[in-house]
């Protein structure tokens, strides 16, 4: 029987020193244990291609120096010569990409990033900070009058603002397609949520495997970066660490703002698209198989449809208009065949748009939506039909005899009867002794001989007009489901149940709430306008209308006089628009439509997948079903698949304890990802007599409460101190091996008080009270204290290793026996000092 694990910690290339010279430009790239090294050699005597080598094989560090002085032509090192020709430019944790405009190549490097997630021994990290660096040399370039313009409208887009990355683990797929309890190739990277994938057009090759096969592969010195919104909270269960993350994948395919792009286009692929994973496990080892990993995945999107809305009249709620009418449903087909692939069956649709309306406007996504169900639905078997749910939110919260939450926590347990979630260990023996109603109806795959965990067959769907401020709430309500599923899988509840306004509900309700709002502000420019409190009801009218009125405010105002070109900037960064000489510019062009329906041109060729009417799914997906087809085959499918080189195969469990404890360099527990991680404790509490996060509290007064979640949400706020990097702090070529991160101080959380009734006292544990110390014992502690500091030696020592060299002290005791061994004994000379404190203490201690 397989065992559920995580793909080992692969050691990888994470610090980069940057030279330069008149001809070319050395990137040095090294390990975090500072072993091996790489040199990618650029040339910089071309004015617009990238020409560019690499070493053949990892190197040493007397290797590099080798390498380094043969660039001035000598063979042996000799007290690194080559500063005088190439000096070092710049530090970096990673190069995203390579750019070009109407001029040369730029290099985009990662000059700071923080920690703010952590699966197993694999770290996941926030880009702070990039850099763009010329690489022609000035001698030799060509001057263009619009390659500034350019450059201004390529660096508007914030890489500074959730994007993230990863060395070992694999940011674009699921955990579940990553620790695979059933047979099959691993999963390769899925290029959808890559989003330097144009900028790495021109370093891509073609890999032969074997023998036929032609896929992707990067070299090994490049990342891949995803968009869209990571972060970490630790559920502490009584000192338990249990981590829950919440991972959303923003599409690279028909990406834009709201009024920009709506509805799907030739491909399938859907505007506002958001993948969102939420991941449970124990944190209290990092062992990867140790089967306590669990996670869910749902979907947001727009309505798979020819839609948009006219903004020339500048209405606050422009009206949405069916640009193509489609009886075949060719968009929508497309789309739900890459679910099924990707995801299994079944697919359960959620739609939250109003269904009746004075005026027709968002009810005709309904007619949309519901007709391509429809039909869609004649050509699929019945258990692998999709499922399609209406509920009219809007209606629904004006009502004041409906519960809202109600209706949705009933339509979530159905979901989870039908998809099931991830768990990557066996199922606990109390649960076949003790069963649980609701846990034993959860849908998936798993439990079952042949199988270590479950798996999570299926998908839900979740969509409004804009997939933003409804569409977060339900699936807040989903989420909320599923965590007391995964929590009790685990073992940490007796019951898959978690009422609201427990600690824990308060921490995940802040989490889909931060979550909402980055969503929000990459699509729609704004934050939430309506959040999950004022669905529920509980938040103040007049402040929640005062919070709504100026986000709506601030929505309009980015959607009519910024969104065009936050649009083209997009455009530009994924590469979907290329400025080339005596082609329109990107700021002329009337519309970027034929941009994202190349079917639309008439110079456009057509899909390789032709489609069908009525067999609109593909056969080798429908044979996988229900597990997802990229899970099980590794056959060419539609989707171009990305791989990259796996250069070092050293051991795993090796790699993982470098990656995650680091030792070379010098640890601060205080700032430590584990030390400062957002927890349960900024939401409890000071006066409460049950300890437990899962206790509904009870709450007397809005306005008395001290909670964090009835304050406005801004900006998250970082969970892991700020690794910096920059050319100003390295100034020798020694620091190729001693470039590591730098965190800055900050500031350690103000927990609350714990009562003293939280946990049992000494008297009943073990029987006596401690009472303070006497004034006597405390001097005579004092007098003892200062004779043992008489009787050691203070020695000194010091640590030294490959990055820190640092001077230690110590009390030893002291040998002061001449001769002690099992023949003779020396007595020592005691001195006249240490005679008279030995009388001293003697004396008091017979007074």
């Amino acid at each position: 029987m397989e065992v559920c694990s995580l793909p080992p910690v692969q050691k990888t290339y994470q610090k980069f020193i940057v030279y330069e010279s008149k001809q070319r430009m050395v990137v040095i790239a090294c390990t975090n244990d500072a072993l091996n090294f790489r040199a990618i050699e650029f040339d910089r005597t071309h004015p617009c291609d990238l020409l560019w080598t690499c070493s053949d094989e990892a190197m040493t560090e007397g290797e590099i120096d080798v390498y380094m002085n043969k660039l001035r032509g000598k063979e042996e090192p000799q007290a690194k010569s080559y500063k005088k020709t190439l000096q070092q430019v710049a530090t970096a944790f990673g190069i995203v990409g390579f750019v070009r405009f109407m001029e040369g190549y730029y290099i985009i490097l990662i000059t700071k990033r923080k920690c703010v997630a952590q699966l197993g021994s694999h770290l996941i990290y926030k880009i702070e900070s990039t850099q763009m660096r010329y690489i022609p040399h000035q001698t030799v370039r060509i001057p263009h009058p619009e390659e500034t313009s350019y450059l201004k409208l390529f660096q508007s887009v914030d890489m500074s603002s959730n994007f993230y990355l990863s060395y070992t683990y694999d940011l674009t797929n699921s955990l579940q397609s990553q620790m695979r309890n059933y047979p099959g190739p691993p999963p390769r990277m899925c290029s959808k949520f890559i989003w330097n994938l144009g900028l790495l057009k021109r370093v891509v090759q073609l890999e032969q495997i074997q023998g036929k096969e032609l896929r992707k592969a990067c070299p090994s010195w490049l990342v891949f970066i995803v968009h869209g919104y990571i972060g970490q909270y630790n559920i502490s269960v009584f000192g338990r660490s249990i981590y829950l993350t919440l991972i959303a994948r923003r599409s690279c395919r028909y990406a834009g703002t709201r009024f920009q792009k709506r509805g799907a286009n030739d491909d399938g692929s859907v505007a506002n698209e958001v993948e969102l994973e939420q991941v449970v496990h124990n944190s209290m080892t990092t062992a990867h198989d140790s089967g306590e990993f669990t996670s869910y995945l749902q979907h947001r999107g727009s309505v798979p449809a020819y839609w948009s809305q006219d903004t020339a009249g500048m209405q606050p709620k422009p009206q949405i208009v069916i640009d193509l009418g489609d009886p075949f449903t060719i968009p929508a087909g497309r789309h739900f065949c890459a679910l099924l692939q990707r995801f299994g069956s079944p697919i359960i649709l959620l739609n939250l748009v109003k269904k009746r309306e004075h005026r027709a406007r968002e009810s005709l996504l309904t007619k949309e939506l519901l007709h391509a169900v429809k039909y869609l639905n004649q050509f699929l078997p019945a258990e692998h039909q999709i499922k399609y749910i209406h509920k009219d939110m809007s209606r629904i919260t004006k009502r004041k005899e409906e519960n809202l939450m109600a209706i949705l926590e009933k339509i979530s347990e159905n979901v989870i009867k039908e998809t099931g979630f991830f768990h990557s260990g066996p199922q606990l023996h109390c649960f076949n002794i003790r069963r649980h109603r609701k846990f034993n109806q959860t849908g998936g795959m798993g439990y079952q001989p042949g199988f270590v965990g479950r798996s999570q067959t299926g998908v839900l769907r979740v969509n409004c007009v804009d997939c933003l401020d409804r569409t977060n709430t339900a699936q807040f309500i989903v989420g909320k489901t599923v965590l007391g599923q995964q929590l009790y899988a685990l073992g940490v509840i007796d019951s898959p149940y978690l009422p609201f306004d427990s600690d824990v509900m308060c921490l995940l309700e802040e989490a889909y709430e931060t979550l909402g709002d980055i969503l929000a502000l990459q699509y729609g420019g704004s934050q939430l306008v309506h959040r999950i409190r004022s669905y529920r009801k509980v938040s103040s009218p007049v402040t929640s209308q005062a919070g709504d009125v100026y986000q709506t405010i601030q929505r309009y105002y980015c959607n009519f006089f910024s969104d065009k070109e936050k649009q083209s900037a997009i455009n530009l960064f994924l590469g979907i628009y290329s400025p080339r000489e005596g082609h329109t510019h990107s700021w002329d062009l009337p519309t970027d439509y034929y941009l994202h329906h190349p079917l639309c041109s008439s110079s456009a060729r057509p899909t390789v997948d032709f489609f069908f009417y009525r067999k609109w799914w593909n056969e080798k997906i429908f044979q996988s079903l229900p597990l997802p087809y990229r899970e099980v085959s590794l056959e060419e499918t539609d989707e171009p698949d990305i791989k990259k080189f796996v250069e070092f195969e050293s051991s795993s469990d090796e790699d993982s304890f470098y990656e995650y404890y680091k030792p070379f360099e010098l640890t601060d527990m205080d700032k430590m990802f584990s030390s400062i991680i957002e927890g349960i404790e900024e939401y409890k509490p000071g006066d409460v007599e049950n300890p437990s996060p899962f206790v509904q509290r009870v709450t007397t007064s809005l306005s008395k409460s001290k909670s964090k979640r009835f304050a406005p949400v801004g900006s998250p706020q970082p969970l892991y101190d700020q690794d910096t990097s920059s050319s100003s702090d390295v100034s020798s070529d020694e620091d190729i091996w001693q470039l590591e991160d730098q965190p800055t101080p900050s500031k350690k959380k103000n927990l609350q008080a714990r009562p003293d009734h939280w946990l049992p006292s000494c008297q009943d544990t073990y029987g006596f009270t401690l009472t303070a110390p006497k004034e006597g014992d405390l001097e005579l502690y004092k007098k003892s204290d200062y004779v043992f500091r008489r009787s050691c030696q203070k020695v000194r020592y010091k640590l030294t290793g490959t990055r820190c060299l640092k001077e230690q002290a110590m009390w030893v005791l002291g040998r002061y026996f001449a001769t002690d061994d099992c023949f003779s004994v020396t007595l020592p000379v005691v001195s006249k000092e240490d005679i008279n404190i030995y009388n001293k203490i003697a004396n008091h201690t017979c007074l």
